[in-house]
């Protein structure tokens, strides 16, 4: 008799797999039980200063002084790819701290190890660094003594125009200020209008995934919390849709 548990990992989409008939339904299912999901780390880029802190504190040749990253630092560490996830930002560390004497690390030492950001992209834009300004300012009022825990912001200023709306037919636009029940109304423009409803049913879907990763910067597991969906389920669509599937690259770059 034996008494095992089986542990998998893996950066593929095994349920768009199995649909393709690229791996086995029966296998998929078996291995299946608890899902834990880790989005890459260009996905939750707020992240990145706990986790800078953190591997100071444990590689500083000093531990009671441990040296900091200048704003400017850190902002450039946000502002890549990473490619390698969290292992590869541990690493960087590791790394950078050999050399760094005065306390503080700054952006001219960051910018000594190029070899670390050769394979990632890195975001450019007036909108993409204002909004990682918006992550730094929530890190640092978090990180203040007796600071209040609150969710963290999102990378939302990314710009929209570069993804084309679908065909129509076009969404029924409310009133901000309706009267009655919202749903009702749409009901009524609906059945009004001679709408088609499977058309209606698809552009809102659209709409709303759409919607939702801008509002989280292409984090799939943040837009599938805001839509309370499945994320497997939420990625299915969005692979499935070539729009989508471009608004997400774009939006995680």
């Amino acid at each position: 008799k034996v008494d095992v548990r089986i542990v998998c990992a893996t950066n593929k989409p095994l349920e768009d797999l199995v649909a393709r008939g690229e791996f086995r339904l029966d296998l998929y299912y078996r291995l299946k039980g608890v899902v834990v999901e880790l989005p890459a780390l260009r996905e939750r880029r707020e992240d990145i200063p706990l986790l800078v802190r953190a591997f100071t504190a444990r590689f500083a040749q000093d531990p009671e002084a441990p040296p900091t990253f200048a704003r400017d630092a850190m902002r450039a560490l946000m502002a890549y790819s990473w490619p390698g996830n969290v292992r590869e930002l541990q690493n960087f560390v590791r790394s950078v701290l050999l050399f760094v004497e005065d306390g503080e690390v700054q952006l001219e030492h960051v910018e000594e190890f190029g070899d670390f950001f050769a394979h990632g992209q890195t975001l450019t834009g007036a909108e993409a660094l204002a909004a990682l300004d918006v992550l730094l300012d929530a890190d640092a009022a978090a990180s203040q003594p007796d600071a209040q825990m609150s969710p963290s912001p999102n990378l939302t200023d990314a710009p929209e125009h570069d993804t084309p709306a679908p065909a129509s037919p076009a969404l029924v636009v409310v009133s901000a200020e309706p009267v009655g029940d919202p749903e009702d109304l749409l009901v009524e423009q609906i059945i009004s209008q001679g709408l088609s409803l499977t058309n209606f049913k698809k552009r809102l879907e659209y709409e709303c995934i759409r919607r939702a990763l801008i509002e989280t910067q292409g984090n799939v597991t943040q837009a599938a919390e805001i839509l309370q969906m499945k994320r497997p389920r939420l990625s299915q669509i969005i692979n499935a849709d070539p729009e989508l599937a471009d608004l997400k690259a774009q939006l995680v770059r």
